[in-house]
C-alpha cells in the first residue's frame, strides 16, 4: 500500500485553509438535553449536519499551524489549544515548517444570533447565505445551504445569553484525503 508524505499532509491543510472564506462555527443541539447532561453522547463520524441550529458565525481567525516542541522559540504567533502549544504558520511557510494542522476560530457575540444553550459545535465549509445576506453571523433561516460539516464535538450544555464565546479547532489533516 501506498504512503503519504508529509508534503501530501501539508497540501491537505492548505486545501482546507483555503476554505477559511466559506467557513463558519455552528452551535446546535440547542433544544434537546442529552440524557445525562453531564455526558454528552458521543459524536458520530457519519454525520452530516449539527442538529437544532442556534446559528453560525464566520471565522475570524484561519491559520495553518504545528505543535511547537517543547523548549522550541517561535518564529510566529503562537496559541495553546489542548495543553499544545501550537505555532500559527503562514500559507506560504507551510511546506518549509511541514504545517499539517488547520486552525480556526471564532468569537461570538451573544448579539450575533439569539442567545440561549447549546450543546453541539461545530465547523461547516462551503456555507451558502440566502441571496442578498452578506454578514458575518447567520441564523438557519439566512442559509440556503449549511456546507459541509468538517467536524464536531458534543458539548455538555452551554448557555451564551449573557456573554461572548470563543470557539475554536484544531484539524489534524494526516489521513485527509
Amino acid at each position: 500500500m501506498a504512503v503519504v508524505t508529509n508534503n501530501g499532509y501539508v497540501d491537505n491543510a492548505l486545501r482546507l485553509y483555503n476554505k477559511k472564506d466559506s467557513a463558519y462555527i455552528i452551535l446546535g443541539r440547542s433544544q434537546t438535553p442529552w440524557s445525562d447532561e453531564t455526558k454528552p453522547d458521543t459524536e458520530d463520524p457519519t454525520a452530516t449536519r449539527i442538529q437544532e441550529v442556534q446559528g453560525l458565525r464566520k471565522v475570524t481567525t484561519a491559520s495553518v499551524c504545528r505543535v511547537l516542541a517543547d523548549g522550541e522559540a517561535a518564529l510566529n504567533p503562537t496559541i495553546s489549544y489542548g495543553g499544545t502549544t501550537w505555532e500559527l504558520v503562514g500559507a506560504d511557510e507551510a511546506f518549509i515548517t511541514q504545517a499539517s494542522y488547520v486552525y480556526f476560530g471564532a468569537l461570538i457575540d451573544v448579539n450575533d444570533f439569539p442567545g440561549g444553550t447549546y450543546r453541539q459545535v461545530g465547523l461547516v465549509t462551503d456555507v451558502i447565505p440566502n441571496a442578498g445576506i452578506n454578514v458575518s453571523a447567520l441564523t438557519p433561516d439566512e442559509v440556503s445551504d449549511f456546507g459541509t460539516l468538517q467536524m464536531y464535538q458534543n458539548t455538555v450544555p452551554y448557555n451564551r445569553t449573557n456573554t461572548k464565546v470563543l470557539e475554536q479547532f484544531i484539524i489534524d489533516c494526516k489521513g485527509v484525503n
